[in-house]
């Protein structure tokens, strides 16, 4: 019966997981840092494209591969291996909670990670989350399985697993804490030989990342690429004030997830067993790194929730077999209405069938009405959003106008300069106006209509697009009038 159970649950988590990463796959435009993972410039060679950049090489190759494969750069196959691997990632997360304390916290945890506005976001973006966090989660349940059966290949497949993740993103050295803890834990019982581990496992992790970062540190792209930005990052320069809570609440914009996971937060300092230091080595050493010595931590701090989804379902499925066979059909129920609840959140932010418009414009949702971000307060960084503002449909209209002399936009100006790629995209100057300006409402950068440009200049300028999405105006094109004449 509990077979049976199980298998139920894993075809309903198959389905919700599936249908949040691939539903509307293609309905956004490009987000900026999405563009960023295209080979667009051929004239520079392959090895410097993949290496002069801030992060591995990985998604880039993923791209590059897709690139190849369809013959363009199609949003919805550009994205679709890094849907497939935020997909194959709940079932590895799955897997390994079900050998660390069985199916029914495994049931829980992993529906709480595959609904999380973090996982769901990566996973429907062009970018090297959903990468790293796969090939990490899948390091340490393959290293633990080498532990159980002391299988070499099975050490050697975990640091395969671990390096890829490492050439996803340095942001993999998270994972390698908790596979550490476990190296280290079994050394001193004496349960591992330091020579077969070091020919098994650290040897090959070792050679395998060591491919990637020494040309990229020796070669001098690790400090033009990724030195400033770490300053930057680290001391908070540059850049608004930084909430990680406020963070989180815009990835889910309900009070509930958050009150779910403190399920987990609290049996991390209750228990001291293996499993339980494993989990808090790896929250840990997440958490102080992003929250204490960095000042903008960013989304990066989806790394610290990962061992929080894990000891939450512990500790909800623990409440549970603790209490009375009586009450335990009511807190089955309110788990299952809570877990319902955070699913259809999920679906409404992240699914382009069921969103309206969020996080870019108020949206009501059960009567609740979730408002934009504070962009101008907070900094914030937002991917895997439904965001379409008609830009291919821009692009095909300015492709068919005769003599256009420079474009701008009140949206993301790295999406402009892609979708208008082949024009000159000039910024205003102080005697100066682009021939053509693109109004972008509800747009990436939170502007309103009453930006400085477009009530300095927009009297100097004619309609000559309406852009509709969904049958609602999401852009209006304007070109130069031929009257204009700029100041002296």
């Amino acid at each position: 019966m509990s077979k049976k159970k199980e298998i139920i649950f894993l075809v309903i988590l198959f389905l919700l997981s599936a249908f949040l990463r691939f539903q509307g796959l293609g309905y956004s435009d490009y987000y900026g840092d999405e563009t960023k993972t295209l080979y667009l410039d051929k004239t520079v060679p392959a090895y410097r494209f993949f290496m002069d950049q801030r992060k591995g090489p990985l998604q880039f190759m993923t791209v590059w591969f897709m690139e190849k494969l369809t013959i363009g750069y199609s949003e919805v196959f550009v994205r679709f291996p890094f849907a497939f691997a935020g997909l194959l990632t709940v079932f590895v997360f799955y897997v390994l909670v079900k050998k660390l304390f069985g199916w029914q916290t495994a049931a829980i945890s992993s529906l709480l990670f595959s609904v999380s506005g973090f996982n769901v976001a990566f996973s429907r973006t062009a970018q090297y989350q959903s990468l790293l966090v796969f090939f990490g989660i899948l390091a340490i349940y393959l290293f633990l399985e080498a532990l159980r059966t002391r299988q070499s290949w099975l050490y050697a497949l975990s640091a395969v697993s671990l390096s890829l993740s490492f050439w996803a993103h340095y942001d993999a050295i998270f994972f390698l804490i908790p596979i550490a803890y476990l190296l280290i834990l079994n050394f001193i019982k004496k349960e591992i030989e330091l020579k077969r581990i070091v020919i098994d496992f650290v040897l090959p992790f070792l050679v395998l990342t060591s491919l990637f970062y020494v040309p990229y540190i020796i070669q001098g792209y690790f400090n033009t690429n990724v030195v400033g930005y770490l300053e930057r990052r680290f001391s908070g320069s540059s850049y608004l004030e930084n909430n990680s809570f406020y963070t989180f609440m815009v990835y889910n914009p309900t009070i509930v997830f958050g009150i779910v996971l403190l399920f987990g937060i609290q049996r991390l300092f209750q228990k001291f067993e293996w499993k339980f230091n494993m989990l808090l080595s790896w929250f840990l050493g997440a958490l102080i790194p992003l929250e204490i010595i960095v000042s903008n931590p960013g989304t990066h701090i989806h790394n610290y929730f990962i061992p929080i989804y894990i000891v939450s379902g512990y500790g909800i499925y623990n409440i549970y077999i603790s209490l009375r066979k009586s009450y335990r059909r009511v807190f089955l129920f309110i788990i299952c209405i809570t877990l319902m609840f955070l699913s259809a959140v999920s679906l409404f932010v992240y699914a382009p069938a069921y969103n309206k418009g969020y996080p870019w414009k108020p949206s009501k949702f059960l009567g609740t009405t979730f408002n934009p971000p504070l962009k101008d307060k907070y900094h914030l960084y937002l991917y895997g959003f439904p965001y379409n503002r008609g830009w291919r449909q821009i692009s095909e209209f300015i492709k068919s106008e005769k003599g256009v002399n420079g474009v701008y936009t009140n949206d993301n100006d790295t999406i402009a300069e892609y979708y208008l790629l082949g024009f000159n995209y000039t910024i205003p100057g102080s005697n100066f106006i682009p021939h053509y300006y693109i109004h972008v409402f509800n747009n990436q950068q939170f502007t309103r209509e009453d930006e400085e440009f477009y009530l300095s200049f927009i009297g100097e300028y004619k309609e000559v697009k309406k852009i509709f999405v969904d049958n609602e105006l999401s852009a209006i094109v304007f070109k130069k009038k031929e009257t204009y004449q700029p100041l002296d």
